[in-house]
């Protein structure tokens, strides 16, 4: 029997993928992605000439073989995801304030079950008193700790002892820190003086830098310019 024509919305897809695999296979010959995939190089043509529609679980090897996302491939994934996200908040919006409370807490409760089941290595470079403490970057004095969650981009690090910066870092939580040379006023960062090194939030002046506890408990600490500073970094989140 005769195929079905295509519709102008199925040719429209079938180009627009032919389009993004040639895109992201610029240099790649179609053996060598089948040899990467383990997708047939007859079904690999259908789909860069058109002849065929890819399915889900292709354009998934694909993509995870290029090590893009599968959206970069097939334009129904982006929509898909794009629909999703107008009806949630379609619908949060029309929800009375209190059901919106309700969808909110539900929504939260299920982010940390799921950072509860993600689990990944950090290497800690040292343990930071949150009050002073004595800062190691020997590569070699650090250790692995597995900790819940995925974690920023980082250059560095640390884990905290003491209460000065509760309650937003409480004792023994890690902190991730991104080498920097200056830092805005008002940031969090990691400073040496001396031999003392502090977490705490920093405000440069003309002549002094002033260190503030976010603790209330504690008192800040001002120091002349002068004496030997070294800025570590900038605590990212």
């Amino acid at each position: 029997m005769p195929r079905n024509p295509l519709s102008e919305i199925e040719k429209k897809l079938r180009k627009e993928i032919s389009l993004n695999l040639k895109k992201h296979t610029k240099g790649l010959t179609q053996g060598e992605l089948s040899e990467m995939t383990g997708i047939p190089a007859s079904t690999l043509s259908g789909y860069f000439a058109e002849r065929s529609t890819i399915n889900a679980g292709n354009t998934q090897i694909i993509a995870d073989a290029l090590g893009i996302d599968k959206q970069e491939i097939d334009p129904r994934f982006k929509e898909a995801a794009l629909i999703i996200s107008e009806n949630i908040v379609d619908i949060y919006s029309r929800l009375e304030k209190p059901r919106q409370q309700k969808v909110y807490n539900y929504a939260k409760r299920q982010l940390n079950e799921q950072k509860e089941l993600i689990k990944q290595l950090v290497y800690i470079t040292s343990t930071i008193v949150s009050e002073t403490g004595i800062l190691n970057l020997d590569p070699t004095h650090g250790w692995d700790l597995e900790v819940k969650g995925s974690s920023p981009d980082h250059d560095l690090a640390f884990q905290i002892s003491g209460s000065s910066m509760e309650p937003f870092f409480k004792d023994e939580e890690i902190i991730y820190v991104q080498l920097k040379e200056t830092l805005s006023n008002g940031q969090i960062g990691i400073v040496a003086i001396g031999s003392d090194v502090f977490i705490k939030k920093m405000y440069l002046g003309e002549d002094d830098l002033k260190l503030v506890s976010l603790n209330k408990a504690d008192k800040d600490i001002v120091t002349i310019r002068k004496n030997s500073i070294k800025l570590i970094g900038k605590v990212i989140f």
